[in-house]
């Protein structure tokens, strides 16, 4: 390598490293709230005349929203007897006002609290503001429970049954899957065993009213639950794809221009570089985890790196799976390559490598519409499938190499895009990202990398021998000098 691409290679390093370590930050992902903190045994807690607290027999908030995207809160607690309790009014209020501004219970901006006792129920009202906005085809989106970036909005089922209601004469348009639409509400229930941690309301909770429920509805509904799935993952692109973009691109830049080279040296020599380059950039982001993540968070530079080593690892475990079925795909494009290719004669041997190839560069921009807006299922599966399939371009790469710029191009396009439609698809993350960045899937591109190196060669060697089952089973002449 000469001097001066040394010293580019040198300046994009410490590039990286100084970007990252100034959008950098971590903090830890904040338990659920209690979404009822005004209802239930806090807001009685020694408030009758003698200071004893009465027996709570059922507690239920109802939340309705008004046009205005302003949310009035009714927590009711029905207490044993209740209607013979003498009741100390001050104490009522103050026990009230001390849950909501709890910063273990929800919401955290009620505002005009008001107590009253009706019979047997004490009833907290207040108003949280912002709770909705307008949507697509008139439909007015709930997106307050929406669990995103340094938000704690998500909270834990305290009360027996939550409601959320639309404005007058509106219908429900979206429900979440762990709700119930009862009487034009959306409800929660909570289970018998009456465990608040037991049945969170998801941090994907999005509620839609419009007049009616027709397609123009639904399509305003899924417009605008898509938009605002759509910021918060563009926002959390920093934290979870740039690095493995860097990276990957880092593994086909040396491919590309070096990778003759390192054919030519024995297979000792090439596990060496491929193993530095990865402990290389292992200590790369190790170094950044440590400028972003915990630099003055811990006492000492050792105790601080272990802490960044150990931010680096812990997302491997979530991506590990996905190794399994990368290392069985590599095993059956070798297999093709070696033993069917051949057969198909010299008009398709190159297209049998390339081709399937460009293929999973196609289906990843076809899916990034999907993974972009979603949360479900089908962004899930296209971003499971972006992991696992992202190495097999290395070995039509390799090909390429010798037979096609262009094609050279567009593969090399579509193994640096993978991390987008991984991150893409598996988020939004919340501050959960923000915990691991910007390392969070910098195993699963280190893997990918790592693999994806002997691939290539492998392809090089494949283009080489052409459709000749005897040179491509063997080393090719020059390899077998060079180890000799």
């Amino acid at each position: 390598m000469s001097t001066c691409r040394r010293r580019v290679l040198l300046v994009v390093l410490l590039s990286s490293i100084v970007a990252l370590a100034i959008v950098g930050g971590a903090t830890a992902r904040p338990p659920p709230k209690a979404i009822c903190g005004a209802c239930g045994t806090t807001v009685v807690d020694d408030a009758t005349a003698d200071g004893t607290t009465p027996d709570v027999v059922r507690s239920e908030l109802t939340i309705r929203i008004d046009r205005n995207g302003t949310g009035h809160w009714t927590a009711r607690t029905v207490v044993q007897d209740g209607e013979s309790v003498e009741w100390n009014s001050s104490r009522l209020r103050s026990n009230a006002i001390r849950s909501l501004e709890s910063e273990s219970t929800g919401p955290e901006n009620a505002r005009d609290v008001r107590v009253a006792v009706e019979g047997d129920t004490v009833v907290v009202r207040f108003d949280v503001p912002d709770m909705a906005h307008g949507s697509a085809g008139g439909v007015l989106l709930v997106d307050y429970f929406y669990w995103d970036g340094d938000s704690s909005r998500w909270f834990a089922l305290d009360a027996d049954r939550v409601a959320i209601d639309g404005p007058p004469d509106t219908a429900v348009t979206h429900v979440p899957d762990d709700a119930d639409r009862e009487d034009g509400a959306v409800v929660w229930t909570r289970g018998g065993d009456g465990s608040s941690d037991s049945f969170p309301i998801s941090q994907g909770t999005f509620v839609a009213f419009a007049e009616r429920d027709g397609f123009g509805a639904q399509v305003g509904s899924h417009v605008g639950v898509g938009v605002t799935v759509a910021e918060a993952k563009f926002r959390d692109l920093p934290g979870t794809a740039l690095l493995p973009m860097v990276f990957l691109g880092t593994y086909a830049a040396l491919l590309a221009r070096r990778g003759d080279a390192v054919l030519r040296r024995t297979r000792l020599q090439r596990a060496a570089v491929v193993g530095g380059l990865t402990a290389g950039l292992a200590l790369v982001a190790i170094v950044i985890t440590f400028l972003t993540g915990t630099l003055g968070r811990y006492d000492g530079i050792g105790e601080g790196f272990r802490a960044a080593v150990s931010t680096l690892l812990f997302p491997a475990l979530g991506v590990a799976p996905v190794f399994v079925p990368m290392v069985g795909f590599l095993g059956v494009q070798y297999l093709f390559g070696r033993f069917v290719a051949p057969s198909l004669g010299e008009g398709w041997y190159d297209r049998s490598f390339v081709v399937p190839g460009l293929a999973i560069v196609l289906l990843e921009g076809l899916s990034l519409p999907f993974v972009v807006a979603s949360s479900g299922p089908i962004a899930t599966v296209a971003a499971g499938l972006a992991a696992a399939t992202a190495v097999l371009l290395f070995m039509p790469l390799g090909v390429a190499y010798r037979r096609s710029a262009r094609t050279q191009y567009l593969l090399v396009a579509g193994i640096v895009a993978a991390p987008l439609v991984l991150s893409l698809g598996f988020g939004p993350y919340g501050n959960f990202d923000r915990l691991y960045f910007p390392v969070f899937f910098v195993p699963w591109a280190l893997v990918v990398g790592t693999l994806g190196v002997p691939a290539f060669l492998r392809g090089v060697r494949f283009a080489d021998a052409g459709p000749n089952r005897e040179a491509v089973g063997g080393e090719t002449g020059s390899e077998s000098a060079s180890e000799g």
